[in-house]
C-alpha cells in the first residue's frame, strides 16, 4: 500500500508481474515518480504510513490525524531548511563576485604589467635604432628621411599600443617628418599617470611627491597688506576669488617652511603669531628710530609741550611743560614697525618658501584640490621645517581636536620622510601673552602721566597709581584665561608632545609659567585623535601602520624618542628680541624722565646767578 500523492489516502498496489528491463527514458520516469512518492508519503519498517499532511495510516488500517504541535515543528523545519538553502546561495554568489573581482584585479596586473614590459622594449630598442641611424651617414639624404619615417611610425604603434593590440593614427605627411628631423626635435617620453587618493591609499604612495601642483609662496609676502590672505577664510570666498588665491603662489621644488594649522581659527592670532615671530627684531629697530627722533624733536623744542607739570628738587619748585610724544611714539612706533615688517628687505642667505594650503592647494578645482590634500605627505618630504600653530578655545571658540588625526599624520609623515627635519611647535597665545602685556604698560603709563598733568604729584600720587592700574585689570582677566588655556592646550593637544617645549618657551619669555611635561606627552593616544571622514581615517592609520609598524609603536614613539627630542631643542631656544620688547614702554616712560631731568638741569643752569651758592649742582645737573 502507498499514501496518494494528493491526498494521502490508503492504496492497495497489484501483485508484482515480471516485466522487461525498463529503457533509459522508462527509468528516468521510475525515478521521479518514486521521488514523488517518497516527497508524498514515507513509509516506517513497522509499516506505518505517514503522509505529507503528517497524518499516519497504521498498518491495520486505522488513520491518525496529525499533531497540530507536530505540524508546526515540521514547518519550522521546513523554514529552517528554505533559509540555509538561502544563505548557501548568497555565500556561493558572493563568492563568485569575490573570484570574479579577484580575476579582474589579476588581468588589470598583468595588463600593467604588459604594458612596462612593452614600454622598456621601446626604452631597449629606440636609442638602437636611432644609433643605426645615426652611423648611416653614407646613404643619401632621402634614404635617410625614409628610414626615419618608418621609425616615427613604428614609435608612434608602440606608443599607441593599449592591451596588445594597435591603434594606429593618421600617419604624418614625410615633408612633416623629414622637417622634424631636420630641426633636432625628439619626442617627449609620455607623462606619468598622477595617482588619486584610492591609489595612493593601495599603493601606500602617502609620500608620493606630486611635482606638478607643488606650489608655496614666500612667508614674508603672505603677511603684507595687512595680512590679508590670513584673514581669508576659502568658505567665504566665491569660485573666481579661490582662483585668485592659486595665482598667489608659483611653482617650486622645495618647502623651506610648512605650515601646519588649521582654517577653524580666526586668522587674526595666526596673523599676530607670525607677524611677531618673524618681524621681532625689525620692531625693535622701528622703536628705537621712532623714540630717538621724539626725544630730540622734545630736547630741541621743536614740538609743543602742552602739560605743565610742578616738580621740586634741589629746593627749586618749577613748572616743567611736557607733552606725550616719547611714549606716543614709542606705542606708535611699535605697532607700525609690527605691520611694517614684511616689508622689510630680507637677508640673502634667509629663505621663507612655505607650503600654505590657502594658496598651495586649488581651492576651486575639486581634482587639484584632492591631490593636493592626499598629496600632503609628498610636501612634507621635500620641507626642511614643520612649523604647527597650535590654537585652544579660549579665545578662539575652535574645538582644538576637529583636526587632531591629520595633525598627528603631518607630524608622522614628516618625521618619516625627514629623520633630521626641524619641527618647531608654537601656541598662537604666546604672542598674544606678549603684546597683551605690551598694552597694558601703555595703558599704565600714560593714565599715570595724564594723572601727573593734571593733579599735584605729592597729594594725588597713590590717586594716580589706582586710576592707571584700573584698566589692567582686563588685561589681567585675559591673561588668567591664557593661562588656563596653556592647561588645556597641554591636556588636550598633547599628541606632538608641546609640554616640555611650551613651557620652557614660556619660561624663556618671562613669563612664568611651569608644568610636568610628563602628564600629556605619556597620555597620548592616537586612538582619541578626531577624524570627520571614515576614508581620511583609513588613510592615516595605513600609513601609520606602515611607516611605524603600528599604532602602539607611533603611540611610543610619541612618548619616548619624539618627547626628549622636542625638550632638548627647547632648552636651545632664546627669547630675546621678546624680552626686549616687553621692556620697550618701560624704557620709553625712563627716557621721558630722563628727558625732563636734562630739561630741567639745563634751565638750572641759565639761575646760577640767583641760586645763592648753588651753582655746583646746576652745572652738575647740566652736564
Amino acid at each position: 500500500m502507498a499514501g496518494d500523492a494528493d491526498g494521502g489516502e490508503l492504496t492497495m498496489e497489484a501483485p508484482k508481474r515480471a516485466r522487461p528491463r525498463p529503457t533509459p527514458a522508462g527509468r528516468k520516469c521510475r525515478v521521479k515518480k518514486a521521488v514523488r512518492t517518497s516527497d508524498a508519503a514515507r513509509k516506517m519498517e513497522d509499516g506505518t504510513v505517514i503522509a505529507a499532511d503528517g497524518s499516519k495510516v497504521l498498518a491495520d488500517g486505522t488513520k491518525v490525524e496529525a499533531d497540530a504541535a507536530e505540524l508546526a515543528a515540521r514547518e519550522e523545519r521546513r523554514k529552517r531548511a528554505e533559509q540555509l538553502e538561502a544563505e548557501a546561495e548568497e555565500k556561493r554568489k558572493q563568492a563568485e563576485e569575490e573570484a570574479k573581482k579577484k580575476a579582474e584585479a589579476a588581468a588589470a596586473e598583468a595588463e600593467a604589467k604588459a604594458a612596462e614590459r612593452k614600454k622598456a622594449l621601446e626604452a631597449q630598442q629606440l636609442p638602437q635604432l636611432c644609433s643605426t641611424l645615426a652611423r648611416d651617414a653614407s646613404c643619401s639624404s632621402v634614404t635617410w628621411a625614409v628610414r626615419s619615417y618608418f621609425v616615427l611610425i613604428w614609435v608612434a604603434d608602440v606608443r599607441m599600443g593599449q592591451g596588445g593590440s594597435v591603434i594606429r593614427q593618421p600617419t604624418p605627411p614625410i615633408t612633416d617628418v623629414c622637417g622634424a628631423l631636420e630641426c633636432g626635435e625628439a619626442t617627449e617620453p609620455a607623462q606619468p599617470a598622477v595617482p588619486n587618493k584610492f591609489q595612493r591609499l593601495s599603493t601606500l604612495g602617502h609620500l608620493e611627491v606630486d611635482a606638478d601642483i607643488a606650489r608655496g609662496l614666500s612667508l614674508q609676502k603672505s603677511l603684507r597688506t595687512g595680512g590679508r590672505l590670513w584673514l581669508t577664510c576659502p568658505a567665504d570666498l566665491d569660485k573666481k576669488a579661490r582662483e585668485e588665491l592659486w595665482n598667489r603662489s608659483h611653482p617650486v621644488k622645495h618647502f623651506d617652511l610648512f605650515l601646519s594649522h588649521t582654517w577653524m581659527t580666526p586668522g587674526k592670532w595666526k596673523l599676530l603669531s607670525l607677524l611677531l615671530q618673524s618681524g621681532s627684531h625689525k620692531t625693535l629697530f622701528f622703536w628705537l628710530v621712532g623714540v630717538s627722533l621724539a626725544a630730540a624733536l622734545s630736547i630741541l623744542d621743536l614740538v609743543p609741550l602742552p602739560w605743565v607739570i610742578s616738580s621740586f628738587s634741589f629746593g627749586f619748585d618749577r613748572p616743567m611743560p611736557v607733552g606725550p610724544w616719547i611714549l606716543l611714539a614709542s606705542f606708535v612706533a611699535t605697532t607700525l614697525g609690527l605691520f611694517a615688517s614684511p616689508y622689510f628687505p630680507r637677508p640673502s642667505r634667509q629663505r621663507d618658501m612655505c607650503f600654505l594650503d590657502l594658496a598651495s592647494i586649488h581651492q576651486a578645482d575639486a581634482q587639484l584640490m584632492e591631490r593636493g590634500i592626499y598629496g600632503i605627505g609628498g610636501f612634507l618630504s621635500i620641507s626642511s621645517e614643520l612649523r604647527v600653530l597650535w590654537c585652544g578655545n579660549l579665545c578662539f571658540h575652535v574645538d582644538s581636536n576637529s583636526r587632531g588625526l591629520w595633525c598627528v599624520f603631518e607630524l608622522a609623515a614628516y618625521r618619516t620622510a625627514n629623520p633630521t627635519g626641524k619641527i618647531t611647535l608654537t601656541p598662537l597665545f604666546v604672542e598674544l601673552i606678549v603684546c597683551l602685556i605690551l598694552l597694558m604698560q601703555y595703558v599704565y603709563c600714560g593714565v599715570w602721566w595724564m594723572c601727573r598733568t593734571w593733579r599735584e604729584e605729592g597729594k594725588y600720587r597713590l590717586v594716580s597709581h589706582g586710576l592707571a592700574v584700573v584698566p589692567s585689570y582686563f588685561v589681567m582677566h585675559v591673561l588668567r584665561k591664557a593661562h588656563v588655556l596653556k592647561h588645556t592646550l597641554f591636556s588636550e593637544l598633547a599628541p606632538v608632545a608641546i609640554l616640555s617645549f611650551t613651557a620652557l618657551r614660556l619660561r624663556c619669555c618671562g613669563l612664568g609659567f611651569s608644568i610636568d611635561s610628563r602628564l600629556a606627552a605619556e597620555s597620548f593616544d592616537i586612538s582619541k585623535a578626531k577624524c570627520s571622514s571614515d576614508f581620511d581615517k583609513t588613510f592615516i592609520r595605513t600609513a601609520i601602520a606602515q611607516w611605524y609598524g603600528s599604532e602602539e609603536a607611533f603611540t611610543d614613539f610619541v612618548r619616548g624618542p619624539l618627547r626628549e627630542e622636542l625638550r632638548t631643542k627647547a632648552r636651545c631656544c632664546t627669547f630675546l628680541d621678546y624680552e626686549l620688547l616687553l621692556l620697550t614702554p618701560l624704557a620709553a616712560s625712563g627716557l621721558y624722565l630722563g628727558y625732563l631731568r636734562a630739561d630741567r638741569g639745563l634751565r638750572l643752569g641759565s639761575l646760577v646767578p640767583q641760586s645763592r651758592g648753588i651753582s655746583d649742582v646746576g652745572y652738575e645737573l647740566s652736564s
